[in-house]
């Protein structure tokens, strides 16, 4: 792979909260203009059914990379398969929340889910070594954008089922019709839908690497004081080992495809940093701190995000 020379990642693991639990997000910003993509697809024309475990509220399976079975992260923020390298070659600048590192382009010759079989998958490599700590799990990396990119995904998270589905299969797996559906587009690998938040609407990506939900300062400043409440703080740690200090605030409502949501908990965050040099525009995250209170399917060829129940 002719690899990217400048790379801007961002993948942040929130250490510490004063509220119950922890919380880690992996969302990875690149500025790269090669397209990734799995050079051979033997499996994206029928139904696999996958099991997987929490790690808080993050989404661990099992899956197979170059005959070693281990732990990844299902990571919807993240452009490809990302893979745990503690030494990676010093091949690409990138640049972390707050700082620098080195990162490394590979290729994965064969990746395996279940009965789901890629080849020759362009990645990356990076030390995950804090995400290992804060999930007290071995991780062999994310799964990213260019292996789920053929598939419409849908979300079971009281099944803990993942299932990696030909498009439109949803419709035929669950017989009911979903309670919202709502548009989405694609900025870079980022799945974005809009977000109703107290009258005004707003650019929230999905990313289910993220546990907990981001909220931007230019959203929060238009929102009523009365209409929010601080619940915490949380202190964030990204890769490149700097602590940053967050509120958390608890919405009192937000509406996803018409389908409302009381007393969701966000964290306040500067998002500007990721549209320096580009055109992403980016209000928000859900992470998986909301998505694991409902059974959701996110179709990118299709490019739509449905809601079948609500938890």
């Amino acid at each position: 792979m002719t690899g990217l020379k400048v790379f801007c990642v961002w993948v942040l693991a929130i250490a510490v909260t004063v509220v119950d639990g922890q919380s880690r997000i992996a969302y990875v910003k690149t500025q790269e203009t090669t397209v990734l993509d799995a050079k051979e697809w033997s499996t994206n024309s029928e139904v696999v059914a996958i099991p997987f475990q929490f790690s808080g509220t993050n989404i661990l399976l099992e899956a197979e990379l170059s005959n070693q079975k281990g732990l990844f992260i299902l990571d919807t923020g993240a452009p490809t398969l990302i893979i745990n390298e503690p030494h990676p070659k010093k091949e690409v600048a990138a640049n972390g929340v707050n700082a620098a590192f080195d990162m490394e382009n590979t290729v994965v010759k064969l990746f395996k889910i279940d009965k789901a079989e890629w080849k020759n998958i362009p990645a990356y490599a990076l030390d995950l070594q804090q995400l290992e700590s804060s999930n007290k799990q071995k991780l062999l990396g994310l799964i990213g954008y260019s292996v789920l990119k053929k598939h419409e995904l849908l979300i079971a998270p009281k099944e803990h089922m993942l299932y990696l589905l030909p498009v439109d299969e949803s419709l035929r797996l669950d017989e009911r019709m979903p309670l919202a559906i709502t548009n989405l587009v694609l900025e870079d690998h980022l799945p974005i839908i809009e977000v109703k938040i107290e009258g005004h609407t707003w650019r929230f990506g999905i990313d289910t690497g993220a546990e907990s939900n981001l909220i931007s300062e230019k959203c929060l400043s238009q929102l009523t004081a009365s209409f929010y409440e601080q619940k915490g703080i949380n202190n964030i740690r990204g890769l490149d080992k700097i602590t940053q200090t967050r509120k958390i605030l608890r919405l009192q409502k937000i509406a996803i495809g018409g389908l409302g949501f009381v007393q969701v908990d966000f964290t306040e965050m500067n998002f500007d940093h990721l549209s320096e040099g580009n055109t992403l525009k980016l209000d928000g995250i859900i992470g998986s701190d909301l998505l694991s209170k409902m059974k959701f399917s996110l179709n990118y060829r299709k490019k739509n995000f449905k809601i079948w129940e609500k938890y």
